[in-house]
């Protein structure tokens, strides 16, 4: 991935503005003179922490993808392996049906038509793919490296898919029911079964 900028506090305020820009108002209202503005700075000094727009969407969607890391990391200590992925899964289903998801919906759409975004969705994927790896492999010691990362795939696939739908409680399609589900699939798809 690429090298983010030097860590500052003022940086680290500039980053908070700007994710709340495009999780609240998304990429068309995501312009730089507005979040400098909203960051109580000229666009000149916010240029010098983030240079263009895309570098700034690009400090974001690492820093998203850090946390995303460090709380999977921490939601994965050792011990039995199945009930740590479950815990994995639903820490991801938690953040990202409650809105922290829309930073990487935002700038995954990016990555359809943006080479640089694209790189780093795929570095991303596959750190990811990674870490339900390893727990997939201590869950199924049998399972090949191809298995495992068609596990880690599917798995991911599903949470990822979980944010775009259309929940409607009237119809037994609530956020929470979906999660549970999603949960046991995950499971069962990590056993092979």
């Amino acid at each position: 991935m690429s090298n983010a900028p030097t860590t500052t506090s003022r940086s680290v305020e500039v980053l908070a503005v700007a994710r709340r820009l495009l999780v609240e108002e998304g990429l068309d209202n995501f312009v730089m003179r507005r979040i400098a503005h909203l960051a109580g700075m000229k666009l000149g000094n916010l240029q010098y922490y983030f240079p263009t727009r895309d570098d700034l969407l690009e400090a974001i969607l690492l820093s998203e993808f850090d946390n995303d890391l460090a709380a999977l990391h921490a939601s994965n200590p050792t011990g039995d392996p199945a009930p740590q992925l479950r815990k994995a899964v639903r820490f991801l289903l938690d953040r990202w049906l409650n809105g922290e998801g829309n930073v990487y919906a935002s700038i995954g759409a990016l990555s359809l038509h943006h080479e640089r975004f694209e790189r780093l969705w795929a570095e991303i994927y596959q750190q990811f793919y990674a870490v339900l790896g390893r727990l997939i492999e201590q869950i199924d010691p049998a399972a090949s490296a191809q298995q495992i990362q068609l596990r880690a795939t599917l798995i991911t696939s599903l949470i990822d898919g979980a944010t775009i739908q259309p929940y409607d409680p009237a119809a037994g399609r609530t956020k929470a029911d979906i999660a549970r589900e999603i949960e046991r699939l995950a499971a069962k798809i990590a056993q092979g079964t």
